[in-house]
């Protein structure tokens, strides 16, 4: 009895198939993933921005009528998720402020805002 020879090519082309299905699998699951880190990311920094909206809107509600006032302005928050900085200075009858997010594991600023109030006419200069 005589065995014949059975040819690997099928066998070849599923490996082929296989290998090609997995590339393409991992390239996606790294899609999505990338997809969720950056998703993330812009929540933390739409809360960051929501943050330092409502500092600057608190400061500047309660904005002092003379420049001597503007030391009584606190110039840190903290809350859960940021360590939140105020910056305040006063220039040719202008108070500048800068507020700053930052994360508070590392410190590393996550958004910066920044304004400008003139003092009221009946303020010192």
């Amino acid at each position: 009895m005589k065995r014949e020879r059975t040819s690997y090519a099928f066998l070849l082309e599923m490996i082929w198939v296989c290998a090609f299905f997995l590339i393409c699998a991992s390239i996606f699951v790294m899609a999505f993933a990338k997809a969720e880190r950056v998703s993330r990311q812009a929540d933390v920094l739409n809360q960051a921005v929501q943050a330092t909206s409502n500092v600057m809107e608190e400061v500047l509600a309660d904005f002092p009528s003379e420049e001597e006032n503007l030391k009584a302005i606190p110039n840190a928050y903290v809350t859960e998720d940021f360590i939140i900085e105020l910056q305040c200075s006063s220039e040719d009858g202008l108070a500048f402020f800068t507020v700053t997010a930052m994360d508070p594991k590392d410190g590393t600023i996550i958004y910066s805002l920044q304004s400008a109030k003139a003092f009221e006419e009946g303020g010192t200069s």
